[in-house]
């Protein structure tokens, strides 16, 4: 049976317009779909940094948010807010580990005996079919005391980077002393993706007017960075 140009023409003009339907429909939910996250938030009144948090997504897409304590005189809060992109190991680690953690289902606190208070920790978990949350201050679960350690380092080396480039720049002997104490934190395994400072660490090392000892501790702390430790 022959079908008719003019009917060919409408049969086709329909079929184009179910493909771009299909094709708007497909983008739309790969954009609205919510990937898997993993949450940690920390919270101490004592310490320098007495609040931050993170936002992982499973594609390493990371946000950090942290406030400080207010100044003396002006009250003020320095807060410091990061976008970046984890490296494939430590994703990959942060998803397992919350995967062995159960999604973070459960109760995780060690309340068997009283332990020194190191600050409550928070970690959630959110994908399109499950949730879980739970809060703790210290912890017996494995994987759940290796994903807070892992987010405390990391944010140990964030933090690091805005006192770098105020010592840098006023005080080049406490630049010196500071980079010491990054270098003892890194070689304890405890400072982690030592990369997401790399290039405030490149400057110093090849900054002339910073002390010869501050710049190798730079190095090293970038060839650290390279060998992915942590």
């Amino acid at each position: 049976m022959r079908i008719k140009p003019a009917l060919q023409i409408v049969i086709l003009f329909f079929a184009a317009t179910l493909s771009a339907f299909g094709q708007k429909a497909t983008a739309y939910g790969s954009v609205s779909a919510p990937l898997p996250k993993v949450h940690f938030a920390f919270d101490h009144d004592a310490m320098e940094v007495p609040h931050y948090e993170f936002d992982v997504d499973a594609d390493g897409h990371a946000v950090y948010k942290s406030s400080g304590k207010p100044a003396a005189q002006s009250g003020e809060v320095e807060t410091l807010n990061k976008n970046f992109n984890l490296s494939p190991a430590t994703r990959t680690r942060i998803f397992e580990l919350a995967k062995q953690a159960d999604y973070f289902n459960g109760s995780f606190d060690y309340t068997k005996n009283k332990v020194a208070f190191t600050g409550k920790k928070t970690l959630s978990y959110s994908d399109k079919t499950r949730s879980g949350s739970a809060s703790f201050n210290w912890s017996e679960n494995k994987p759940i005391t290796e994903l807070a350690s892992l987010f405390q380092g990391i944010s140990a080396t964030l933090e690091a980077e805005p006192r770098l480039r105020r010592l840098r720049r006023f005080d080049k002997l406490g630049l010196n002393a500071e980079l010491a104490s990054l270098e003892q934190l890194a070689n304890s395994g405890f400072l982690a993706e030592i990369g997401l400072i790399g290039d405030c660490l490149r400057d110093i090392a090849n900054d002339g007017a910073v002390m010869g000892m501050a710049r190798k501790r730079a190095e090293h702390l970038l060839q650290m960075a390279s060998d992915g430790q942590r």
